[in-house]
């Protein structure tokens, strides 16, 4: 991390586990915040920028098996996400959480209240990352970076949390998901456009690329 910070590299602490997400992990995910703030705090010259959770329902062999569940999920993913966001903003650590696009798409209830599960996530952290996962900024048919991100960047916008979307790079099957095949100018070209199309946006904060190793072996 110090090493990172004198190239001008921010470093955020990162977890995953999708059995987090349930209530018996939820405990455990607490855990890695609190040890991310003491981390912090005992590291000065070291300090992460933030702490950065990749909980994604999706991974749980419950969720193609029992779609009914999905939103049961999704309202327990939002859940430990309540309780880890205040213990790491208060240890000075932004909590940022990686989510699929398709959340816009599941209505969850809590409280009596129905919203998509995307709205509650983030209402529920300080920045979210949307794995805009598309290899085009507009449809080719499978829909495209712009159109996906939409509706997240516009409540993201709303309620000001700032939102960052992400492309993937490495080999994926289906090949539209990603920008192994199309190479880095037509990824850059894509950022560019999906850049403008956010531009007036107040909490659109960039583009993230999965991941290091994926964007060395694009070609050009």
């Amino acid at each position: 991390i110090t090493a990172a910070r004198a190239a001008c590299i921010d470093v955020e602490l990162l977890f995953g586990n999708a059995a987090w997400i349930l209530p018996a992990g939820h405990l455990e995910a607490t855990g890695r915040t609190t040890w991310s703030v003491a981390f912090a705090d005992a590291h000065p010259a070291a300090r992460p920028s933030g702490v950065h959770f990749d909980l994604e329902p999706q991974q749980l062999a419950e969720w193609r098996s029992m779609p009914a569940m999905q939103p049961t999920y999704v309202a327990d993913l939002v859940e430990v996400l309540e309780g880890m966001t205040p213990v790491a903003e208060a240890g000075g650590l932004p909590l940022t959480v990686d989510i699929g696009f398709f959340l816009d798409g599941i209505d969850v209830t809590r409280g009596g209240t129905t919203r998509p599960g995307s709205e509650w996530v983030t209402d529920a952290v300080s920045r979210v990352v949307v794995m805009d996962y598309r290899d085009s900024a507009r449809s080719t048919g499978f829909g495209g970076m712009i159109e996906l991100a939409m509706d997240e960047v516009a409540y993201a916008s709303s309620v000001g949390t700032p939102i960052v979307l992400a492309a993937e790079t490495t080999i994926q099957d289906p090949p539209y998901i990603t920008f192994a095949e199309e190479g880095r100018a037509a990824m850059f070209a894509a950022f560019a456009e999906v850049r403008t199309s956010f531009a007036a946006d107040a909490a659109f904060a960039g583009m993230a690329i999965h991941d290091d190793e994926g964007l060395a072996a694009l070609g050009p």
